[in-house]
């Protein structure tokens, strides 16, 4: 079969279950409910997710962002920690993320017809044009702070190598310019899709529920949907994971500041943690070629001083994104045989994952 109809055929199947879950998520059993996820998942395993990508791209990108909903669907489900009264409330907000796909769909909010400035034919020189530029973007400012707030206007232009998720408008945001080359091409495996931008994409999504992220509901509010006890439960998890960074030091007499990085370690290993998640449906999954491919994500070569002002980045080490990161789960352990008394063997009840 044709790979473009087949992916077709995929996104009109995730669509039908997309709208029954509207109407039935709440009153189905969960072993149902849960079947129904696994069904998903498997499909595109025994197919190949990464069939008609690219012919696909606008399309299939979103409806990839869709798997990785359903499988932390999985990993909210499985926090112990949480109440049935906090996992509704959790899963509310992970169903109304907001998609936001490689570009915007309406360019007019972005629309720069009234900047104007002199070209260098005409004497203008970089000088005046970058006042004329902030001018422009001040004035903009400005006309939109007596506007309401625009959820749905692009914090980033689609051309910037980024991605992230917006807490205020409880969106996420996949630049087109990120998802080409090594991180998305329709060469890769699923073990490397995966590891590049499906981890990324867990990552971004994870951000919803990390110290920063859990402060604010499904409509982007900073409104407290916990409760008390759950969210101490959360905090506690946290200072753990605190702790544990606060542990390590990249180099004799510096220390590591655990309270600036769990939000964004919270986010690497729940991404990773979902994508594992997906991995286990299918029996024939190469663990070695998905680590080693998401290692060479993070493979970094930088001077001293670009790693000491990395000390104060909210943002873990490039090593600890991988060593820190994958040392949490067993099939890591497994994949390479680590056990206890190896260096990179972590015990169960010292691992720090928050989902």
């Amino acid at each position: 079969m044709n790979n473009k109809y087949m992916a077709y055929g995929l996104i009109f199947l995730n669509v039908l279950l997309q709208i029954a879950s509207c109407f039935w998520y709440r009153e189905l059993p969960g072993f149902v409910w849960t079947l129904a996820n696994a069904i998903l998942i498997l499909v595109p395993l025994v197919f190949g997710l990464k069939m008609g990508l690219l012919c696909l791209l606008p399309v299939a990108a979103s409806e990839l962002l869709w798997f990785f909903k359903l499988g932390s669907h999985g990993i909210l489900e499985d926090a112990d920690f949480l109440s049935d009264e906090t996992r509704a409330k959790a899963v509310e907000k992970l169903d109304a993320i907001g998609k936001h796909i490689l570009y915007p769909d309406d360019w007019s909010k972005y629309s720069c017809e009234e900047l104007n400035f002199p070209s260098k034919e005409e004497g203008g020189n970089y000088q005046e044009a970058l006042e004329a530029i902030t001018r422009f973007k001040l004035g903009k400012a400005v006309e939109n702070y007596k506007q309401p707030v625009d959820k749905e206007k692009w914090g980033e232009a689609p051309h910037v190598v980024n991605g992230f998720y917006d807490p205020q408008t409880n969106g996420i945001y996949i630049m087109g310019a990120f998802a080409r080359g090594a991180l998305y091409n329709s060469e890769m495996s699923d073990e490397e899709l995966y590891a590049t931008i499906g981890v990324i994409i867990g990552h971004e999504i994870s951000h919803a529920f990390d110290s920063d992220g859990a402060q604010y509901d499904k409509n982007g509010d900073l409104r407290n949907w916990w409760t008390e006890g759950d969210y101490a439960r959360f905090r506690e998890r946290n200072e753990k994971m605190i702790a544990y960074y606060n542990a390590m030091h990249p180099w004799e007499g510096q220390d590591f500041y655990g309270s600036i990085m769990t939000g964004e370690a919270c986010a690497d290993m729940a991404g990773v943690k979902v994508m594992l998640k997906i991995a286990s449906g299918n029996p024939d999954f190469d663990y070695d070629k998905f680590f080693r491919t998401y290692a060479n994500v993070w493979l970094t070569k930088e001077t001293l001083q670009a790693v000491y002002a990395g000390i104060n980045d909210s943002h873990p080490l490039p090593y600890l994104r991988v060593n820190a990161t994958l040392q949490q789960y067993q099939e890591f352990l497994d994949c390479y045989g680590i056990t206890e008394g190896d260096g990179m063997y972590l015990a169960p009840e010292d691992r720090v994952t928050i989902w």
